[in-house]
């Protein structure tokens, strides 16, 4: 068989870049390296919608510069990451806290199906498997704390258990709460505490930004590209942003053109209304800030689809930040 995708050697697949895609090459030795460095694949599929037009290399455009160009992406998602985490770890701390005081502390209460409520009939298997994952986690999870804990005390608190279940399985419970006791969490995030917004379009805003994250945070994780990509589902209402926040993330421009809606700049939106307290918030703008000293910033900024003014914007989201910290 003549396969369409060869094995090519190093000098071979450079030789491709060079005769058929038109890349420059200045340097023989530091070419190889990079590609002995990080893939063919990742550097060329993962960047061509920023450096290539009609199939080609856009002129001059180097390994280096595409390395260069890779290097401020990967430290852009490693913020990014960072401030995932953070948020995985609030939302289950919330929700660990509300289900010990309302259910219990003993897995056989607080994992009880009866205690959880599905309002659509179609959903209740989705919600049988939901609590079949947690008590798996139980039952069988080799990770500490929860190992440690059936080891050694005679019950595995919410809390404690719940740093071994799957972001996604915690979001999905969070779907079979009662509606006031999920106003209950949200109600803990500084801007869904607004009356803009009726409580069914917050709790969807609230579940939307949160899923966003946390496929982002997947993708990110399993090092697959970002740039330039869109969820299917969910996605961000934008006029219900612009509700509750007193940050201007978005113009009326952006709304128009969709940005924001389920791109990488959803997930930047959706991290800064789920950090709580106000200072990670701050920690987050600011290291998004920092990226303003990058030469290559902009040109990032710009094949993320992000705001024109994006760099400006994140100045003033700080400086108002600060201004409320220093007021509290």
């Amino acid at each position: 068989m003549e396969y369409d995708k060869p094995f090519l050697s190093y000098e071979e697949q450079l030789e491709k870049l060079k005769n058929t895609y038109n890349l420059k090459s200045y340097n023989h030795e530091t070419d190889i390296m990079l590609l002995k460095t990080i893939s063919y694949y990742d550097l060329v599929n993962g960047y061509k919608d920023c450096f290539m037009e009609n199939n080609k290399f856009i002129e001059d455009v180097t390994l280096a510069d595409i390395f260069l160009f890779n290097n401020t992406d990967k430290r852009f998602q490693n913020v990014l990451f960072l401030y995932s985490v953070y948020v995985e770890n609030i939302f289950k701390t919330k929700m660990a806290h509300l289900i010990s005081q309302t259910r219990g502390v003993e897995f056989s209460q607080y994992l009880d199906i009866s205690k959880y409520h599905s309002p659509n009939p179609k959903r209740n298997k989705k919600l049988e498997d939901t609590i079949k994952n947690i008590i798996t986690a139980h039952n069988h999870s080799q990770d500490n704390p929860t190992k440690y804990y059936r080891n050694n005390h005679n019950h595995i608190p919410p809390w404690i258990l719940f740093k071994n279940v799957k972001f996604t399985t915690i979001i999905d419970l969070f779907s079979f709460l009662k509606k006031d006791e999920k106003l209950a969490i949200i109600s803990e995030y500084d801007y869904f505490s607004t009356n803009k917004l009726s409580d069914d379009k917050k709790i969807e805003l609230f579940k939307n930004m949160i899923t966003i994250v946390r496929k982002f945070r997947n993708k990110i994780a399993h090092n697959y590209k970002v740039i330039g990509i869109k969820l299917e589902k969910p996605y961000l209402n934008l006029r219900d942003i612009s509700y509750i926040s007193p940050h201007k993330f978005l113009s009326s421009y952006d709304i128009k053109v969709r940005r924001g809606e389920n791109d990488l700049y959803a997930m930047v939106i959706s991290l800064f209304f789920l950090l709580e307290p106000s200072f990670l918030k701050l920690f987050f703008i600011s290291e998004l800030g920092s990226f303003d000293k990058v030469e290559d910033c902009k040109t990032y900024f710009k094949a993320c689809n992000f705001p024109n003014n994006f760099r400006e914007n994140i100045e003033n989201i700080k400086s108002v930040l600060m201004a409320e910290l220093k007021n509290k």
